[in-house]
This record gives structure tokens, C-alpha cells and sequence, in this order.
């Protein structure tokens, strides 16, 4: 009997560090492509105003500091995974009467903002780089938008390709 107790005790230890050994071994961080190459343009975005489609939340984060300063693409829901989805939500809690602050957006609705389109050009103007940060898109619906916020954007900026791959591209925005 005594051995028994002995063995039980013996395989529920093993267990338990086999457990533990198990969720260490998951717990490590994958490595992710756009994270990579975020961080790889980082040192560019410094000093920079950066408007993007991907969650700027998930920028700040990644990319944020050094001067660098995030403004909203839009407040459509996005199709992706790290599309801007917050700015949504608080842009509809907004119409709903919340007055909590929100960060800029340059085509709320689809529709360029001139004010914001002043501001990054004014920043431009002071020597500011402004950029454009897009995920490449999921899905022919999202494609659409994008190059229907490209014509919108049009209007008042020019557009040079900076940096480009499959998952995303930089453009540097210059106003006309």
C-alpha cells in the first residue's frame, strides 16, 4: 500500500512538471512577419506623423515614441485582424452622445477631413514627415475602399511608395 501512495505521488509530480514544462514551452512569443517589419521601419517613422488603417492602439505599441504620432485612416470596421476597429467603436459611442476624447482621423466616413488634411500638410510645411501605413488588403471589398480613399486622399495629397510587401506598404504624403 505504502508503494502505491509512493507511485501515485511519483506520476502526479511527473504530471505536474510535464504540465508546466508544456505551457513554459507555448508560452514563448511567435515570431510575426508585420511586427518585424514595423519594426523595421520604425527608425523612419521617428519625428513622424503616421496615417494608417492598422489598429493604432497596436502602433503606439509597436511603433510608438521618438515623436511619432498616429492619426485614424477611417472609422469603417475593418475586414483584418489588426485593421482599425477601436476608432469604429468609439466614433459610433460618439454618435451616441459620449464626449470622451478620440483620436484623429483623416476620411471619417470615407470622406476627406479638410481640417485634418491642413494639419498634416501643415506639418509637412514645418518639415514633419507624414506617412501612409496600409495593411495590404484582405478581401476585394476592402481593396475597393482603399483605392476609393486613395482618390479621396488625391485631393490634397501626393502619394510616393516608400516601402512595399505583401503584408503592408508605406507611402509618404506630400500635399499639392
Amino acid at each position: 500500500m505504502v508503494f502505491a501512495v509512493i507511485a501515485l505521488d511519483v506520476v502526479v509530480a511527473s504530471a505536474i512538471v510535464v504540465e508546466t514544462g508544456s505551457r513554459v514551452a507555448v508560452a514563448r512569443a511567435r515570431q510575426s512577419k508585420l511586427v518585424d517589419d514595423v519594426l523595421a521601419m520604425r527608425p523612419r517613422l521617428t519625428n513622424a506623423v503616421v496615417v494608417s488603417d492598422i489598429s493604432l492602439q497596436w502602433l503606439e505599441l509597436i511603433a510608438g515614441g521618438e515623436g511619432t504620432e498616429f492619426v485614424g485612416l477611417n472609422n469603417l470596421f475593418g475586414a483584418q485582424s489588426v485593421n482599425e476597429k477601436h476608432l469604429h467603436w468609439l466614433y459610433d459611442k460618439k454618435s451616441k452622445g459620449w464626449s470622451g476624447p478620440i483620436p484623429p482621423i483623416l476620411l471619417p466616413n470615407g470622406k476627406l477631413d479638410l481640417a485634418e488634411a491642413r494639419k498634416l500638410a501643415e506639418e509637412d510645411k514645418k518639415g514633419r514627415p507624414v506617412y501612409l501605413l496600409l495593411l495590404e488588403p484582405a478581401s476585394y471589398e476592402w481593396f475597393n475602399e482603399l483605392k476609393r480613399e486613395f482618390a479621396e486622399i488625391d485631393r490634397q495629397f501626393s502619394h510616393e511608395k516608400i516601402a512595399y510587401d505583401p503584408e503592408m506598404g508605406l507611402f509618404r504624403l506630400k500635399p499639392h
